[in-house]
């Protein structure tokens, strides 16, 4: 059996602090978008209020669709209201009511990565390896791969057409003694 090397998700994150997504962003998530199932993620949600993280989504959808920008899954699913996931992260572990969990001290207190009121990581964790796993392998190879490969297959044939292969051998000259 051959592994399977391609890339099936890119998380794009998405910075809290701006109030849209930027030219660059649009730019590139346009582009990457033709390769490759791009989910978009809030990163560091925490610096928003629960208001503030559904109007940024809100707007960060309306973006994305207006800028006809292809973003993983393609269909209406029940959890589109998540997407953009707005996350936590943590490399950490504290000490929370004496159970450890992976999580961050802030001046506001202790946020649980796990916790979903705090972050929907989990919900993120799920999306990405239990409930959609099989289907974004399923359309990197029917969508994104023969895309690619119909778009190298074309780029091939017009530059045959342009620089014409010779089909006789050149002529040779011949070797002057000194």
């Amino acid at each position: 059996r051959i592994p399977d090397t391609r890339v099936h998700a890119i998380l794009f994150f998405i910075a809290p602090t701006s109030h849209f997504l930027a030219p660059l962003d649009i730019i590139v998530t346009k582009k990457i978008s033709k390769n490759c199932n791009v989910i978009p993620v809030i990163a560091k949600s925490v610096s928003l209020t629960m208001e503030e993280r559904t109007a940024f989504k809100r707007r960060i959808k309306e973006e994305i669709e207006f800028h006809g920008i292809k973003t993983y899954p393609y269909v209406d699913i029940e959890e589109d209201h998540m997407i953009p996931f707005a996350i936590v992260g943590s490399e950490r572990n504290v000490v929370i009511d004496g159970k450890t969990v992976r999580g961050r001290r802030s001046r506001f207190g202790i946020i649980n990565v796990e916790n979903e009121k705090h972050c929907e990581f989990v919900n993120l964790r799920n999306f990405l390896t239990r409930t959609h796993l099989q289907d974004m392998i399923e359309v990197t190879s029917q969508v994104h791969y023969e895309s690619f490969r119909t778009r190298q297959l074309l780029a091939l044939k017009e530059s045959t057409r342009q620089c014409p292969v010779e089909t006789h051998y050149p002529k040779q000259h011949p070797i002057k003694p000194f």
